[in-house]
């Protein structure tokens, strides 16, 4: 077995100084950010409008209006987070900083948005 020496191990520290360097990385990184938020704000509404244009069939009908009204507060929820997801990862790229430590945004929206999402489906498989 062999030994590492100490500069071979990448410190995280140093892993951030290196993505500092290359911006184009950095931006790539940030574009794909952008993408997946858009593509997550599209389908949440995507989703919202399927469940509310389902008819009477053999499994369920329409949903209720307490389900049409979680579907529409997931979906704002989650668009305002992503929202402010992306704002933040632009300002840190042209910035150096960001608004709301991401940590917290991304909590937050694992709470309010995730969770209830998850539990709705499976609310709705069960029928």
């Amino acid at each position: 077995m062999e030994d590492f020496e100490e500069d071979e191990l990448e410190e995280p520290d140093n892993l951030i100084a290196k993505f500092a360097r290359r911006p184009v990385l950095t931006i790539c990184i940030t574009c794909g950010l952008v993408g997946y938020g858009i593509f997550n704000i599209v389908f949440d509404w995507l989703w919202v409008d399927d469940m509310l244009k389902a008819e009477e069939g053999l499994v369920f009908g329409p949903p209720s209006s307490q389900i049409t009204g979680t579907l529409i507060w997931i979906a704002t929820i989650g668009t305002i987070s992503f929202s402010f997801e992306i704002f933040n990862a632009v300002w840190k790229v042209l910035r150096g900083n960001v608004v709301v430590h991401e940590d917290l945004n991304q909590i937050l929206s694992l709470f309010l948005e995730e969770v209830p999402s998850v539990t709705l489906n499976f609310l709705l498989a069960a029928c």
